[in-house]
């Protein structure tokens, strides 16, 4: 559920209208309620391997979600503490959701950037979390897929410990997304949206 969202094939609301998840030992089957015409509708671009969709008509992220920078280090921090599958292997990513206050409402890894993203965003959306009232926190390289995801779910704020890339940032501030990079206190390197950094 979450990599549908993340890619922009169904809304945060469109869950509503699943009808059924199947998970097998390869595959895991969604069947949605859905107009299946909308998914022609979406813009393609074809990129290293991947495709980036995105819908036409996208809902605006909202102005008035602000954070602190302290957040936003003490969520980094989190992922470094919480990542156990990290700590034993080296090669795992992890993601996280929390609010303006700084609570860590979700926590996911996978071996893939964009997986423990999916899983992030899939968790709070069965939870029933505002995510339009969230940040979205990683590890992973903030790549145009993995900001495009942020996008498409609805996060007015999405920061990581790594680093970024030109299309991930004509993104990010064409959508009015607030994207940080290089967040390893004291420092951190806004890109876009930095009227939703607070500072005391």
């Amino acid at each position: 559920m979450g990599f549908m969202v993340c890619e922009g094939f169904i809304g945060r609301d469109d869950i509503r209208d699943i009808l059924s998840i199947d998970i097998g030992p390869n595959r895991i089957d969604c069947k949605i309620d859905i107009d299946v015409s909308q998914l022609f509708d979406l813009g393609r671009v074809e990129r290293c391997g991947t495709t980036l969709f995105t819908p036409r008509n996208r809902s605006l992220l909202p102005k008035d979600v602000l954070f602190s920078p302290q957040v936003i280090f003490n969520a980094v921090g989190k992922l470094k503490e919480w990542g156990n599958a990290w700590k034993k292997t080296g090669g795992a990513h992890s993601s996280l959701v929390c609010d303006p206050s700084g609570k860590i409402l979700v926590f996911c890894e996978d071996i893939g950037r964009s997986c423990s993203v999916d899983k992030a965003v899939g968790k709070a959306l069965l939870e029933g979390i505002d995510i339009s009232r969230c940040a979205l926190v990683t590890t992973g390289r903030l790549a145009g897929t993995m900001v495009s995801k942020a996008i498409h779910s609805g996060f007015p704020l999405m920061a990581s410990k790594g680093a970024t890339v030109k299309k991930a940032v004509l993104l990010a501030q064409d959508a009015d997304l607030t994207l940080v990079g290089f967040v390893r206190e004291p420092k951190m390197y806004v890109y876009s949206g930095e009227y939703r950094l607070i500072y005391a």
